[in-house]
């Protein structure tokens, strides 16, 4: 039994009990981890198996929430480390994270944050957004995502979304002279096929040609492409029977050109044979999930998309590659190994416009805004308030023997001045940037500052109060 899921969560769970009131005893796929997610919480229930080929979401390797689900493909957990690496590569210090709300990109997109910002890179700008629909076709929705990201300056851009959003995004960047030798747009999950209209919600809108032209110079990881004869054999027998059914001539010189997703779905139905033969041969039900996963369990083989050996969580783990989009071809420009942590690179990134000049990270002349005006004048006026807290501070030291220091309690005002610089602290630390930390500290910072100078206060009146209550 076959069935579309569309990458939607609707259609895929419809499938999904399509297949159960057939008497489906395991399901391959979905396709995309908006519909894995559903569709294993239904077979979980049933105990009825769910081998994916490309659902990579991370929170799928939950055994509690998942517990009959197994994939091929790598979870993409570690998409932080591989772009640090990116990074370092090239001397980039900042960038911009664009996500779509969905959890297929919006857990990677935030542990991309984590990783990045731990490392010592700044991520000046983090949005998240609902995906587009058909309704939206005849906006551009995504300028006012982009907007501060120009006025911040910031030349690398994370977008993770699916294509018909990806496609909006670069759409969106031409229109506000984003694209260019001097921008660069990293796409996670590279699709050769999202400049295309029909590939996402926003259909044939006669944009194709220009969307093609800004999607030139991409970068964006997918699986490293497998080089063993059992995977040229496996191509040149799939292009021959599209010649045959089809009539479609395949050339399979370039195997880079190729999605693995085809070699990775025979795998994972040829992991599912395997694990039922060994269920069947031990006398079991063929319907019986738990030993259908404790078989997957105990079957390694060379197949055609790689080693597969699944791990404690069912997950098999797989190398990637960064591809760059040039001429319109997906172009393989380096491997990154996960176990040795390299970054072994292949070929030189094309830039769009065709620059193989590695850009800066930031513009060096950010846009100055009305905002941007309000954030100076704040910073200046904090420092000065820090400093002279400070200068005060060390005059209250130096004369505190002063009969008037004495009795207007100097290390109580001491104390004041600390809570107050504490609190003047909470504009530069705001403004430093967006990271976890800095998101809490700025927060305890102000809060403090308050209260510290609020019971500095409150003491020297109850102080006075009780000096002149004095019976």
């Amino acid at each position: 039994m076959l069935w579309d899921d569309q990458c939607s969560p609707g259609p895929a769970l419809a499938g999904v009990m399509n297949f159960i009131g057939n008497n489906a005893t395991a399901v391959i796929g979905p396709g995309c981890s908006t519909g894995c997610s559903p569709t294993n919480v239904l077979l979980g229930y049933f105990g009825l198996p769910q081998i994916s080929f490309s659902c990579t979401a991370s929170e799928l390797s939950d055994k509690t929430v998942y517990p009959t689900f197994s994939r091929v493909v790598s979870p993409r957990l570690d998409l932080g480390k591989m772009y640090l690496r990116l990074f370092q590569q090239k001397g980039w210090n900042h960038c911009a994270i664009l996500s779509s709300s969905q959890t297929a990109y919006n857990i990677p997109a935030r542990e991309i944050l984590s990783y990045l910002t731990k490392n010592g890179v700044t991520v000046d700008v983090f949005s998240t957004f609902d995906p587009g629909s058909v309704n939206t076709v005849p906006l551009v929705t995504k300028k006012p995502l982009l907007e501060p990201v120009l006025k911040k300056g910031v030349r690398i851009i994370f977008l993770m979304a699916y294509g018909g959003d990806v496609r909006d995004f670069l759409l969106a960047a031409k229109e506000l002279d984003m694209i260019g030798p001097d921008w660069v747009y990293l796409e996670p999950f590279i699709d050769s096929s999202y400049w295309q209209g029909l590939s996402g919600w926003m259909g044939n809108d006669s944009r194709d040609e220009e969307a093609k032209a800004a999607y030139e110079g991409i970068i964006g990881e997918t699986f490293s492409p497998p080089t063993s004869d059992l995977y040229k054999t496996w191509l040149q027998r799939v292009a021959a029977k599209q010649k045959e059914v089809f009539g479609n001539d395949i050339s399979t010189e370039n195997l880079d050109q190729y999605p693995l997703q085809g070699a990775l779905l025979y795998d994972a139905a040829y992991l599912y044979a395997k694990a039922l033969d060994l269920v069947l041969n031990s006398g079991l039900s063929p319907f019986n999930g738990t030993a259908i996963m404790e078989a997957q369990q105990k079957i390694s083989f060379d197949g055609v998309s790689g080693t597969v050996k699944l791990d404690s969580s069912w997950d098999n783990q797989n190398d990637l590659s960064f591809f760059n989009f040039v001429n319109g071809e997906l172009v393989r420009v380096a491997d990154y190994r996960f176990i040795t942590d390299e970054y072994l690179e292949l070929n030189d990134i094309v830039y769009n416009g065709g620059s193989t000049d590695t850009p800066s990270d930031l513009s060096p002349l950010p846009l100055i805004e009305d905002s941007d005006i309000a954030k100076i004048i704040l910073l200046v006026a904090s420092c000065i308030g820090i400093l002279l807290c400070i200068v005060i501070a060390i005059l209250l030291v130096i004369f505190r023997s002063k009969p008037i220091m004495i009795a207007s309690s100097w290390k109580m005002l001491e104390l004041l001045l600390l809570g107050a610089v504490l609190a003047f602290l909470y504009i530069p630390v705001g403004f430093s940037g967006l990271s976890t930390p800095i998101c809490i500290a700025k927060n305890f910072l102000l809060h403090i500052g308050f209260v510290v100078v609020f019971c500095s206060l409150f003491l020297k009146t109850w102080r006075i109060n009780e000096i002149f209550n004095m019976k």
